[in-house]
């Protein structure tokens, strides 16, 4: 095989690579702005990094979205979904209750053993029941989610995207667009005989 024929298989696998990027980026971009649209009787509020001193700056986005909306939609219920890592001084769930300490009690249900997005739709699911929800996490992970949440077994599911930091635009796109091509491998292969 000669090196101009090399090269040209290089080129061709990278114009495919950066088209199939550009074409999950548009997915993944195209959810950046929902808003609930089925009247959800449960919020589900995907975890992120809780720190000793806090919420990570993406969780205080996504916590001030699902209070925006509880304040102004006073009947509906949340679910906090996030568990413990590693370094995390509490379960995620419970770090969220206590930003949210300004809102009774009986408006949440504390999901506090998930580790991944799945397991935050799963673990969800048992607590809620197939009801309306609308999933409540960062503009740049609202796509996967949403996908995730359907695959997961909600038949009425909406989201409600959060705001998230411009200067980690380009990470967050590319981390996405990753991940959405691990779940679609994963979900095509493992995760159906499960569902």
């Amino acid at each position: 095989m000669s090196f101009h024929m090399i090269g040209c298989i290089l080129i061709a696998f990278g114009i495919f690579a950066a088209l199939g990027y550009i074409l999950i980026a548009v997915r993944i971009l195209s959810c950046y702005a929902k808003q609930a649209d089925n009247d959800p009787e449960y919020l589900l509020v995907l975890g992120a990094r809780y720190r000793e001193n806090g919420p990570s700056k993406a969780l205080r986005y996504r916590l001030d979205a699902a209070k925006a909306y509880m304040e102004a939609h006073p009947k509906v219920k949340a679910v906090l979904s996030g568990g413990q890592g590693d370094d995390e001084p509490c379960t995620e769930a419970e770090g969220m209750r206590k930003y949210l300490f300004d809102i009774p009690d009986e408006r949440f249900v504390l999901e506090g053993k998930s580790r991944t997005t799945i397991e935050n739709i799963r673990n969800s699911l048992k607590l809620t029941g197939n009801v309306p929800v609308a999933v409540v996490t960062n503009n740049f992970h609202m796509y996967r989610a949403l996908k995730l949440a359907r695959y997961g077994g909600y038949t009425d599911v909406s989201g409600i995207a959060a705001d998230s930091s411009l200067f980690y635009f380009p990470y967050n796109m590319t981390r996405e667009v990753l991940a959405v091509i691990k779940n679609n491998v994963i979900l095509s292969n493992k995760e159906r005989k499960n569902v």
